[in-house]
């Protein structure tokens, strides 16, 4: 009768050389490589985790110092919008200011102008009632001066006209008186010469 249990073990031994052989080069593993591989990769997946903690590290410290400086740039922000708001609202106040003194100024200069044409309007009534009454007045003195020059004209010829009638009726009766004086100057002449001849012939006689 043939014994079961050596056939049996036979058939063990060959799969276990099957398992221990390597599927890629076909070489047999032994324990201590596949520690020693084991190790390795171990190591070498300590080494990329390491390195990976350090990028995530330097990641995160570079977040952090990204969100510092974006915290500081919001507070920078944050102060540049706070003074652009002080800065806006100063000038909004200075030019409200300006421009309510600017109005002012704009309706006290229209008010003045208004007066001033007022002025200027009742001036010139004024100064054209003025001048009209002026011009009346200088040409009632022109018109004065004009009649009192044909006055004098006049008086002058008049005076000239008596002046020389006057002197033509004093020519005439000078002539008339010396004629008169001249006749009784003849008579009186002759009568003498009569006088006188006869004188001279009484002797004659």
């Amino acid at each position: 009768m043939p014994k079961k249990g050596k056939k049996g073990k036979k058939g063990k031994k060959g799969k276990k050389g099957k398992k221990g052989k390597a599927s890629g080069d076909g070489l047999e593993l032994t324990i201590e490589d596949k520690y020693a591989k084991a190790v390795l990769k171990i190591e070498s997946l300590e080494r990329a985790l390491v390195a990976k903690s350090e990028q995530t590290n330097q990641a995160l410290i570079g977040q952090k110092s990204l969100q510092s400086q974006l915290l500081r740039y919001k507070e920078d922000v944050e102060r540049e919008r706070a003074d652009r708001y002080d800065i806006t609202a100063d000038m909004t106040r200075q030019f409200k200011s300006m421009q309510d003194d600017l109005i002012a100024r704009i309706n006290g200069l229209e008010d003045e102008l208004s007066q001033m044409k007022g002025q200027l309007v009742e001036a010139e009534t004024r100064e054209g009632f003025q001048l009209a009454e002026k011009d009346k007045i200088i040409a009632e003195k022109d018109e004065e001066i004009r009649q009192l020059q044909l006055r004098q004209e006049d008086m002058a010829n008049e005076f000239a006209d008596m002046l020389k009638e006057t002197l033509g009726r004093m020519t005439q009766r000078m002539s008339i008186v010396n004629r008169e004086v001249g006749g009784t100057v003849s008579a009186m002449d002759e009568s003498q010469m009569l006088q006188a001849g006869g004188s001279d012939k009484l002797p004659t006689i």
